[in-house]
């Protein structure tokens, strides 16, 4: 098979570069949905207990966690497992994208190099299995949730519109950092202590009514915090739920989608030369 040669086009506007990718996004669908499905069967094949496996670990901590917490903070929160299952669902979500999606093209090393496939296909591709896991861990969640007598009824509209804008945030996330992974490879060992870091600076684990009150304002600067807090309010909160909380995490996913784009269509042809 004779090697594909890239050619970078740098007399291309970015504009019409992003329209382009898309459009060879949307061409390459069928091979996308190929690696989506071989992705997904090789992760839950193979061992004995199959899915249920690897739901484990999200169920072993969210257990761990409700037990152990609430004990050495001395606090007394109603329902709080449901509290923590929100939060908890959508942070692993973001964090697997996250990871995952910096190591797509390194991982698709052999297919980079011989197809000419574009290159932002292979984060999007990890993250929607990512997002199939996270629809799997979700259901899982609840029956943990359910065994501590926690009825968890959702918000559905909320939580599926909750859910499409994690989404697209997730895969610009993705698309970003498999292209900074590529160049900068030591930075995934930076993202597992960032990630750490951000889990105990995000009000998942704990509500945001422990944190002084003259220290909430910094809260906002927190990009995973609007997030956790849609689903707070999707899954958590009963009654009436607060719609204009979309704005600030609509326009962040709708920025780091097409960040994404842009640091493919800027480096995108090149990556065969790197990975």
């Amino acid at each position: 098979m004779p090697r594909v040669i890239y050619v970078a086009h740098d007399d291309v506007s970015t504009l019409s570069g992003i329209k382009k990718l898309f459009q060879a996004t949307w061409s390459a669908r069928l091979v996308g949905w190929n690696l989506l499905r071989d992705r997904t069967s090789k992760r839950y094949a193979g061992s004995f207990l199959g899915v249920v496996w690897s739901l484990l670990s999200p169920l072993l901590t969210l257990i761990a966690i409700a037990l152990v917490f609430p004990l050495l903070m001395r606090m007394k929160m109603e329902n709080y497992v449901v509290y923590l299952f929100s939060g908890l669902v959508v942070w692993r979500f973001v964090v697997s994208s996250l990871k995952a999606g910096g190591d797509s093209i390194l991982s698709s090393k052999t297919l980079v190099q011989k197809v000419a496939l574009p290159s932002i296909l292979f984060p999007m591709v990890v993250t929607a299995s990512e997002f199939v896991n996270f629809l799997l861990v979700f259901v899982a969640l609840n029956v943990v949730a359910l065994f501590f007598n926690f009825a968890i009824s959702p918000h559905w509209g909320y939580f599926i519109l909750a859910a499409m804008v994690t989404l697209v945030f997730c895969m610009g996330l993705a698309a970003v950092f498999s292209v900074v992974v590529v160049y900068l490879r030591d930075i995934k060992y930076v993202l597992d202590v960032i990630t750490q870091a951000f889990f105990y600076l995000t009000p998942i684990i704990y509500p945001i009514s422990l944190i002084p009150e003259q220290y909430r304002i910094f809260m906002e600067f927190n990009v995973f915090m609007h997030f956790v807090e849609l689903f707070h309010q999707a899954i958590y909160y009963q009654g009436v739920v607060d719609w204009s909380l979309f704005v600030i995490p609509t326009s962040l996913a709708v920025l780091m989608f097409f960040a994404g784009a842009f640091v493919h269509v800027k480096w995108g042809r090149m990556l065969v030369y790197h990975v």
